[in-house]
């Protein structure tokens, strides 16, 4: 019985001496995966490699928690939503994988992005702030974990939630990583923090149009990448860019800010409106709304100045859009030529027929055979409502073969020569408008009018100083305007006949000249 019991001691020695021998050979495992994002019911089939020798190698598999996945032999199933770990050992030498399981179905969508809400930041030293990591697509942010990395963490450390906490002074790379995909911001941290911010000026008063820059600075001076935010109380009376500098928009007051590692300081704009002389015929105006007797080349000009006097005076519904507006009439500075209303044939008739059955409030286009009767327009500035009214005879669908072609092409124009936000913008001009133009004003009856036009001779010394600007013509061109002629009279349109000025009634299909015109 001895005998039997020291054999049964050999052998067993010799089995556990033979099998410790094959673990400590055995150098390494590594799993096919490290982590597994997976949803309920999905079964991903884990491979094993190791290093050393992988004879008679047995294998145990393990779940940290089962209620949320199984492993069988490498075969891994998602049970519930939730987080487990994947065990894979050989007596001491292990490997795991970390299981991620999200209620829905499906495949995971791959993370194409990553970004942080900061790129570059200054922190001072014992400060802590939070970062941010968007995912994008958001799908796969259900799946995903944010890992956080800091370059240098003597410098700098972020924890699981992407919390930064500055440590001591330097340079240091925080990043937010997902898979292969990641964004960086780039940290300085700095000794001393931002006491005081000293502005050149705490109260300033610029008219419309002006500029000045503020300098800012910081103290204690000598303080390394510091980044200051600007900003406006009210971006319609001021704004400010990133180097301080004031840009005066319309009268009124703001405060603009600056601020630095939570320290702010403050400046109070006072905005005025430009004090102009009075608008003279022939004045240049300019994109800014301004007006000058001499050319300045410093400024856009966009037209010049044909009347002056309230432009509103006969349409209640320029004054009701436009209250301001009540210095005078700009003309712009290229001539466009074309029909009144190629496409007359198509309706055949007035289009103040169908202003009057579709629009409220509007006066009648027609101005009448002669401008005698108490109906007649033809002495009326009307032309900002009269080409709102044909703007919106365009827009109706049934017209779209019989538009009026010289109120069609204002949007184009206006898109490459924008009128001042302080004026009407561009429209077609009344007949009346048309002959201010020409003669200027008229006590008489326009209709009588005839081979005068002292007025277009000062405009056209003025348009002569404009590189590219068109004269208003003296040749046998008819000049349309956006009035219509009489009732029996459908097919024609008012316009000034330029060789010898004087109001003609023309075809709407013919070809014509015209200029768009502004009220300010």
């Amino acid at each position: 019985m001895k005998k039997l019991n020291f054999i049964f001691c050999f052998v067993l020695s010799v089995f556990l001496f033979s099998a410790c021998q094959k673990t400590e050979e055995l150098q390494s495992i590594e799993l096919s995966h490290s982590e597994l994002n997976m949803a309920v019911g999905d079964t991903v089939r884990l491979s094993v490699s190791v290093t050393g020798n992988s004879h008679d190698v047995i294998l145990s598999w393990s779940s940290s928690n089962p209620a949320v996945v199984t492993v069988d032999d490498g075969l891994v199933t998602a049970v519930s939503s939730g987080n487990a770990e994947i065990s894979v050992s050989c007596g001491d030498v292990s490997d795991v994988c970390s299981v991620m399981v999200a209620s829905g179905s499906g495949a995971n969508p791959d993370v194409e992005s990553v970004k942080l809400d900061k790129d570059k930041r200054t922190m001072v030293k014992g400060e802590k702030l939070k970062f941010t990591a968007t995912i994008e697509p958001e799908e796969a942010a259900e799946w995903t974990e944010i890992q956080w990395l800091s370059s240098d963490e003597s410098v700098a450390v972020v924890d699981d939630e992407g919390l930064v906490s500055a440590l001591a002074v330097g340079n240091v790379t925080i990043t937010a990583k997902a898979g292969d995909v990641y964004d960086e911001c780039e940290v300085n941290v700095v000794e001393k923090s931002v006491e005081d911010i000293i502005l050149s000026e705490v109260d300033i008063e610029l008219t419309v149009g002006q500029t000045h820059t503020l300098t800012a600075t910081v103290m204690p001076e000598g303080l390394d990448d510091v980044v200051l935010e600007w900003a406006t109380s009210d971006g319609n009376v001021a704004v400010v860019d990133n180097e301080g500098t004031v840009t005066a928009v319309s009268a009124g007051k703001a405060i603009i800010t600056v601020t630095c590692q939570s320290v702010m300081s403050e400046c109070n704009v006072t905005v005025t409106a430009v004090q102009l002389p009075a608008p003279q015929i022939g004045d240049f105006y300019y994109s800014d709304g301004t007006w000058s007797s001499n050319l300045d080349d410093e400024k856009q000009v966009v037209g010049v100045v044909f009347y002056v006097g309230d432009p509103a005076q006969d349409d209640g519904i320029l004054r009701n859009d436009y209250p301001e507006c009540t210095h005078g009439l700009v003309v712009s500075l290229q001539c466009q030529k074309g029909p009144w209303q190629a496409g007359y044939s198509n309706y055949n008739d007035h289009v103040d027929v169908w202003v009057q059955e579709n629009l409220s409030g509007y006066e009648s286009l027609l101005g009448g055979m002669n401008g005698n009767l108490p109906e007649d327009n033809l002495n009326e500035m009307l032309g900002y409502q009269y080409t709102k009214a044909i703007k919106a005879f365009n827009e109706e669908l049934s017209h779209a073969d019989c538009i009026v072609d010289v109120v069609s092409g204002i949007s184009s124009f206006e898109a490459e020569t924008p009128a001042p936000d302080s004026s009407t913008g561009w429209y077609l001009p009344s007949i009346k408008e048309v002959t201010l133009m020409f003669y200027g004003e008229y006590d008489d009856n326009i209709y009588n009018i005839f081979n005068e036009a002292p007025n277009r001779d000062v405009v056209n010394a003025s348009l002569s100083e404009i590189s590219g600007a068109d004269l208003i013509g003296d040749d046998d061109m008819y000049y349309w305007s956006s009035s219509e002629t009489y009732a029996n009279s459908p097919g024609q349109a008012y316009s000034m006949y330029a060789r010898f000025p004087m109001i003609s009634q023309w075809m709407k299909t013919s070809e014509g000249a015209y200029f768009y015109i502004l009220a300010f």
